[in-house]
């Protein structure tokens, strides 16, 4: 995937913090790896539904992120499912998550566990689906 300069930070920061409207992940990166983070929303792709960021490590793992402070649990995945489409040649590498971060605690009802099934199906792809604020521990 070419992705265009201003819309990429190298970093081995600690903490790499993906924030919008007070919704927020952090990715802990204790070892200090350089890790890529791609701004997905109004640069990488300028139209269409997309996800906010996108998180790489050395060995390629993909990080995919959607910060939700309004609309469905549902279009959130819509845009991380949109995105993985526009961005990646391999739609089922075993190298990828998915995360849906949201500003109230998500339901988990039977919908939305139905939609998760059917997502982490079709891309071979954890979808973590959690309240903000949420870290994830990158290893």
């Amino acid at each position: 995937m070419k992705i265009p300069n201003e819309c990429e930070e190298l970093t081995n920061n600690p903490e790499i913090q993906c924030e919008e409207n007070g919704v927020e992940i952090i990715f802990k990166n204790d070892k200090q790896k350089p890790i890529r983070k791609i701004e997905i929303d109004d640069c990488v792709i300028k139209e269409g539904v997309r996800c906010d960021w996108l998180i790489l490590d050395e060995t390629d793992t993909e990080y995919f992120v959607e910060l939700k402070s309004k609309h469905g649990i549902k279009h959130g995945i819509d845009q991380l499912r949109n995105s993985i489409k526009i961005l990646c040649s391999n739609l089922r590498d075993p190298n990828r998550m998915s995360f849906l971060i949201h500003r109230r605690r998500p339901g988990y009802g039977t919908k939305i566990q139905t939609e998760r099934l059917r997502f982490e199906r079709e891309f071979n792809s954890s979808l973590i689906v959690k309240k903000t604020p949420y870290e994830y521990n990158l290893e």
